[in-house]
């Protein structure tokens, strides 16, 4: 189901759910004193956890109510905790680890405490940042570090991507910081989407006002980077800034922006089925400053995105090569209402969270007729389980039934439902009308 490296998931861990979570707020600024010859950088990240104490710390079951008093209009607000829920799946129990993994091994040759580390540092943060660079040993920032994560929408990549973030401070405010007459930020990961448009100019801007936010710091209204007009620019001058204040951690999200997709059409046709999509790059800077990141920078990055962006990089070697340097990760829907993850973790906690005043049983009916209408996708399950309770208690019903979930699959969210159909029929005529459920890389 996932790349898993460093051994396999403990399947038991998976039902270990908290009622809290178990996570530092996003973007939350973290006082460190300096501990003299450690490396600070990695003493932010706390202890490294099992698969199992990954299960707990990633779970979070919003806090029941008892519904028993409260009004129906009342029980309508309610509904919507659920979408708090989160029950991390083997494949996001993977990317987790992943990204500890890189975090760590990034920082490993970037200690402020060594000489080299700070020559990497002037290096990335000159002007004439590819003459500089170019010089350096290779050994002085480490090795190039990138995973990849691919699934079909909806399916948690995002998700689980944010809520393994969130086990780390994202913003690190030494007190004391080596070389330094004062304290230091330490910019410990950042997540970026790329933009819809695959432009280099809009990443870049997308780039400095996540550092912002992140930071707390006004970068991105400061000349040159407010005049800046061409997206290598912007880029560059963005790496010069985050290089000094050790960005640990890079996330891409919804990768397949980089590219255009071919038209309707020729998805439908047979060509089209048996041969790659036709896809092309909207923006070479774009893509080349990612390599950058990865190759120059040495800063470790996990790209995410659908199947048929990831599909692109498989006809390039080299690129490929790089962006699964730490591995690929796949998320897979539930192909049967069997699927473990489905079937045993995930439908059960959302049977605990029933606002009529008669609960219904996790039944295999039940099971067969969720995974009809969402072949298993968390997100689908989450929205169709929510309004088919709103719609059960605006018919004032006794309980949720079959009934409700038709209907709503009927009304509301009937325009996903030719999706899901292609997802259950395993036919790559029928993926192929769609840009993101194409089965590659």
């Amino acid at each position: 189901m996932a790349n898993d490296p460093g051994g396999s998931v403990d399947d038991n861990s998976l039902t270990q759910v908290t009622d809290q979570p178990d996570v530092q707020p996003m973007a939350r600024k973290v006082r460190t004193p300096e501990r003299g010859g450690e490396n600070l950088l990695i003493e932010v990240l706390g202890k490294p956890k099992s698969a199992s104490e990954l299960a707990r710390a990633l779970s979070y079951l919003p806090p029941k109510v008892d519904v028993s008093n409260l009004e129906h209009h009342e029980r309508l607000h309610l509904v919507s905790t659920v979408r708090d829920l989160h029950l991390p799946s083997p494949a996001g129990i993977a990317v987790a680890r992943q990204i500890d993994l890189m975090l760590r091994e990034g920082y490993r040759h970037r200690s402020p405490t060594s000489a080299k580390g700070w020559q990497s540092i002037y290096a990335l943060s000159s002007p004439d940042l590819a003459d500089r660079v170019s010089n350096l040993p290779p050994a002085m920032l480490g090795s190039p570090l990138a995973a990849a994560v691919v699934g079909v929408s909806g399916i948690g990549k995002t998700a689980s991507i944010e809520r393994a973030l969130s086990l780390y401070p994202q913003c690190v405010e030494h007190d004391s910081f080596p070389q330094m007459a004062r304290g230091h930020k330490q910019l410990v990961w950042l997540k970026v989407e790329v933009p819809g448009s695959g432009k280099a100019l809009d990443l870049g801007r997308a780039l400095w006002h996540a550092t912002d936010v992140a930071m707390g710091t006004d970068y991105s209204t400061q000349k040159p980077v407010a005049d800046a007009k061409s997206g290598a620019v912007l880029l560059n001058l963005w790496l010069r800034r985050v290089a000094c204040h050790y960005l640990g951690f890079m996330s891409l999200d919804e990768i397949q922006n980089l590219f255009k997709i071919g038209t309707l059409a020729q998805r439908k046709s047979t060509k089209a089925t048996i041969q790659r999509p036709q896809l092309r790059i909207v923006d070479d800077e774009a893509l080349k400053f990612i390599l950058t990141l990865i190759n120059v920078a040495k800063i470790p990055i996990m790209v995410s995105g659908t199947h048929d962006a990831m599909e692109i990089f498989e006809t390039r070697m080299s690129t490929s090569q790089r962006l699964t340097i730490e591995g690929l990760t796949r998320f897979e829907h539930a192909r049967t209402p069997e699927d473990e993850y489905f079937r045993d973790i995930l439908l059960p906690a959302l049977f605990q969270y029933q606002f009529l005043d008669h609960k219904s049983n996790c039944s295999p009916q039940w099971q067969q007729v969720m995974h009809r209408y969402t072949a298993g996708l968390p997100r689908l399950c989450v929205n169709l389980w929510i309004q088919s309770q709103r719609l059960a208690l605006e018919r004032r019903a006794p309980r949720i039934d079959f009934k409700h979930v038709e209907h709503v699959m009927a009304t509301s969210m009937s325009p996903g439902m030719k999706g899901v159909d292609a997802l259950l029929s395993d036919d790559p005529r029928r993926y192929a009308q769609y840009e993101d459920l194409r089965h590659g890389f």
